[in-house]
């Protein structure tokens, strides 16, 4: 009997994780973080950050890694409005929505495209 009991609580935790798992990627969650985006950069570090409502570009200026000076271009501010995460451009006012995982970061544009899939940096 306690071999059977065991077995159902650990299907149970294992059902709870998936669905735990699951609704993490089906809900937005908060943009806050470290995005990679190596793409940008050349040989040094270069992500997105977004911190107290601002949406930047951090770029190293070394050969490699964090060396040299850092860079940062504000590209935005972003808020939660209507339960999605907006980006709003602050240069041309553009609004974009923003999805992220507890893995990466998507910008939905409002005609459906698609930029990124950029990975969260985990320090």
């Amino acid at each position: 009997m306690q071999r059977k009991q065991k077995r159902r609580l650990l299907l149970g935790l294992a059902g709870l994780v998936i669905l735990g798992i699951c609704a993490a990627f089906l809900f937005p969650l908060p943009p806050h973080g470290r995005f990679r985006a190596p793409e940008i950069g050349s040989d040094a570090d270069a992500y997105f950050e977004l911190a107290d409502g601002k949406f930047s570009l951090v770029v190293w200026t070394g050969e490699s890694g964090r060396s040299g000076e850092e860079e940062r271009d504000l590209i935005g501010d972003y808020r939660k409005e209507q339960g999605r995460w907006i980006l709003i451009d602050r240069r041309s006012g553009h609004i974009s929505q923003l999805h992220t995982t507890p893995f990466s970061l998507e910008i939905i544009e409002t005609n459906g495209a698609r930029s990124g899939h950029w990975s969260r940096m985990w320090r």
